[in-house]
């Protein structure tokens, strides 16, 4: 946006700019303007956030409010872009000699400039220079409560003088004006062209510099176990190499004192060191890239699923094995998630307990969030009763085998950590899904409610879900024994409550017998006796007739 001329948004055929189309908007003020506005402008998308573009865009000829021709220079500004359906971080590439880094904190939501402004100091203390981020775990519109970045090290001092030489004779050439104000655009915004033309690079040959250098896809783990292999091949060749000259250098040293002798064995066994430091870092910097990848592509393969699943649910009339198929494709989805989540979490126990120990919390509560999410989604079946009855016996089979997955899992683990493993204990306690059906509620009917469509839709949110589930069971989630020590909790809180209050009115009843009423005095008192009546009159006690009071003598 830009006051006093209309906003500008992305044409979803063309790609293009186009000003507003009902030639009224302009200068939205507020975070909630702009989501407003991204809503109205594209209909047909389900706009849930928007977030401020990392990167600023040229626009030309920008039309002026109330005026049909559109010209004038150009203006750059940062964009809004609008995000569609459910989050999903971005992917970011991590060239070669970069490191991947990402920050969560839970108790804070702040905006987007916040978070690039924390990724850029972080990457300066360690004396490297931002090169991507992006933002995690929305909290609000345009507030997050962490980022993820990309540190690369710092260009040669040459070049980089070169480079600050060529923008600011550019930055003098160029007529067009940067602008703070904001923008909006669709998801995939245009690249901004930099100061220094850009020489064409080759493409990569190197199976790792491929792999970070290829977005993810469905090959993703062929190319990540080449690019694992390819870096092993690297270090032993590294290592090699130092081996080999370690050996000549023994050899041209026989004749040498021995503290000398002794100064090369050092030398070289620093040498090793910093190889194996490096080789780990760059695997490091690998696996961590494709789990963020990996991620990525389950959280989008699982929101198609699940908006397919909807759209069978709502359609007209309802297609029982439609739904029934869109429903096992969705777990299938969900399973899959957690099948990589128990995968990973394996690996690190075999490979570093204590890291392994430290994950146990975070995997767990992800866990528990994939089967509340599940069980939510399944449930709405139960909003269509005929389609709930026919395939009922489906249902139960699909719940049962995953749940039986679940279990496995959960049991092999127990063992080495059965104090942390509270979800296993509580499925423990759970009844059997053997002998009962998976029934949310009572089926009372065997037609379609009438506006059942808008009510699917209206109950169905990704971020707050009504959970129906049958009283007496609870099949995914841990909700069961959770509410009863809760109850219990609450039941011992109340007792203790009442033996306080007790034992406190037991206590003022010592003082009952004290008077504080005003005393009349009289005339043919002393001095003495007077100024004792004032005193008391004034709550002044004698100490020795309290003591006596409280001991009840």
């Amino acid at each position: 946006m830009f006051c006093g001329k209309l906003n500008m948004h992305v044409n979803i055929q063309t790609g293009h700019w186009e000003p507003d189309p009902s030639g009224t908007w302009s200068c939205l003020g507020t975070k909630e303007a702009v989501l407003q506005y991204c809503q109205e402008v594209y209909p047909q998308l389900q706009i849930t956030n928007v977030v401020e573009a990392n990167q600023p865009v040229k626009i030309e000829n920008w039309c002026k409010k109330e005026k049909k021709q559109c010209k004038g220079h150009a203006h750059i500004v940062v964009p809004y872009k609008c995000l569609v359906g459910e989050f999903v971080s971005d992917v970011l590439l991590v060239p070669e000699k970069c490191r991947f880094f990402h920050k969560e904190l839970m108790d804070t939501c702040a905006s987007h400039q916040q978070w690039h402004r924390v990724a850029k100091e972080a990457c300066a203390k360690t004396g490297a220079t931002l090169h991507s981020y992006g933002m995690l775990l929305p909290c609000g519109i345009d507030e997050f409560h962490g980022t993820e970045y990309v540190c690369c090290p710092l260009p040669h001092a040459e070049a980089s003088d070169h480079f600050q030489e060529d923008e600011s004779e550019d930055e003098e050439d160029e007529a067009t004006e940067l602008d703070d104000d904001r923008s909006q655009s669709l998801l995939t915004l245009p690249s901004v062209p930099t100061s220094v033309p850009a020489q064409p690079t080759p493409k990569p040959t190197d199976d790792v510099d491929v792999y970070f250098e290829t977005p993810a896809d469905d090959k993703e783990h062929i190319r990540f176990q080449k690019a694992k292999e390819q870096l092993e091949i690297r270090h032993q060749k590294r290592m090699e190499r130092v081996r080999k000259e370690w050996e000549e250098a023994e050899q041209q040293a026989k004749n040498l004192p021995k503290a000398e002798r002794q100064t090369l064995i050092q030398h070289f066994q620093a040498m090793v060191e910093s190889l194996e430091e490096e080789a780990a870092s760059e695997k490091q910097q690998l696996v961590e890239t494709h789990l963020a990848r990996v991620e990525a592509l389950l959280n989008d393969r699982r929101r198609q699923a699940l908006e397919s699943y909807l759209a069978t649910l709502v359609a007209e009339p309802p297609r029982p094995h439609r739904i029934l198929q869109a429903m096992r494709r969705y777990v299938r989805a969900e399973n899959k998630d957690r099948q990589h989540t128990i995968r990973h979490f394996q690996h690190v126990m075999a490979v570093d307990p204590e890291k392994a120990a430290q994950m146990n919390s975070q995997v767990m509560t992800h866990l528990r969030f994939v089967e509340e999410r599940m069980n939510q989604s399944v449930s709405m079946v139960y909003k269509v009763p005929y389609v709930a009855e026919k395939i009922q016996d489906e249902i139960d089979e699909l719940l049962r085998e995953q749940n039986s997955e679940m279990d496995q899992f959960l049991s092999s683990i127990s063992k080495s950590q059965p104090d942390d493993m509270v979800l296993s204990k509580e499925r423990a306690e759970q009844p059997s899904l053997v002998d009962s059906s998976y029934r949310p509620f009572k089926v009372t009917s065997l037609g379609v409610q009438p506006g059942l469509e808008g009510e699917l839709w209206q109950t169905f949110d990704i971020h707050c879900i009504p959970l129906f589930l049958k009283k007496s069971h609870c099949f995914f989630s841990p909700i069961c024994s959770s509410s009863a020590l809760i109850g219990l909790l609450v039941v011992a809180v109340a007792i203790v409550m009442v033996i306080v209050i007790s034992l406190v009115m037991l206590r003022k009843r010592h003082y009952g017998t004290i008077s504080h009423g005003i005393v009349e005095v009289d005339p043919m008192l002393s001095p003495e006796e007077r100024h004792l009546t004032k005193m008391q009159n004034h709550g002044y006690e004698n100490p020795t007739y309290k003591y006596l009071e409280q001991m009840h003598i």
